[in-house]
Parts: structure tokens; C-alpha cells; sequence
């Protein structure tokens, strides 16, 4: 079975610096948690 990770990095792309940001800011703001930090199939 393969793995298409690039689909996150595809998810990623027009959020990371953002995500960084709210990181480094203490304060989370905008809905990137799911590209950022995919869930487990099944526990979401």
C-alpha cells in the first residue's frame, strides 16, 4: 500500500506560515490543526 504524503505538503502550503506564526504567538487563530497535524484514521 503506498502513501501519497505529498497531499500534505499540498494541504500545508497556503497555511504553514500562518500556523508558524500562531505558534510562536502563544494563540491559536485561524483552522489549520488538520492539514498542520493529520488525524489518525479513526480517532477523529
Amino acid at each position: 500500500m503506498g502513501f501519497d504524503l505529498g497531499r500534505f505538503v499540498k494541504a500545508q502550503h497556503e497555511v504553514y506560515d500562518n500556523a508558524l506564526q500562531e505558534l510562536r504567538d502563544g494563540k491559536k487563530k485561524s483552522h489549520w490543526m488538520w492539514f498542520i497535524f493529520p488525524q489518525i484514521h479513526g480517532l477523529g
